[in-house]
């Protein structure tokens, strides 16, 4: 069994019990946010590099996601950790929608991190500069 240890809790996870856990941060209480900010914890496969894990996972999103179309990639340290930042866009319906997505591994659990800012048509400098502000705060657990 696995430790799993979260701000509110901590569990042991029996084999086969995988974590996926998002962390949600939004504008609004109620309702859709026109910006929200999502923490997702991912499991590479067995000694998957973090470009071939981005690759994997671009492939992913291109086949799910109408008109995809990557922006900007480029490389990115989060908290002193190597990572790779990606900008994107993408159809739901007839709405454009637009995500900056900054990918790592997490040193603690080897697991990856995707932080994401998603929004409508594309990010405010507001919005911009407010993500930069939760990126300039992250604190990976050692």
């Amino acid at each position: 069994m696995t430790s799993f240890q979260a701000n509110e809790f901590s569990t042991r996870l029996p084999e086969g019990l995988k974590d996926k856990t998002v962390n949600v941060f939004s504008l609004t209480d109620d309702g859709p946010s026109d910006l929200s900010v999502v923490v997702i914890r991912d499991r590479p496969l067995q000694g998957e590099a973090l470009a071939v894990y981005v690759e994997r996972q671009l492939g992913v999103l291109q086949q799910r996601l109408p008109l995809f179309r990557i922006l900007h990639r480029g490389e990115a340290v989060l908290d002193g950790e190597p990572a790779v930042q990606l900008d994107y866009t993408w159809m739901s319906g007839p709405t454009a929608m637009f995500q900056r997505q900054v990918i790592l591994y997490a040193p603690l659990s080897g697991g990856v991190l995707l932080v994401s800012a998603t929004c409508k048509g594309r990010l405010e400098p507001a919005w911009e500069e407010m993500f930069g502000a939760f990126l300039a705060d992250f604190r990976l657990n050692r």
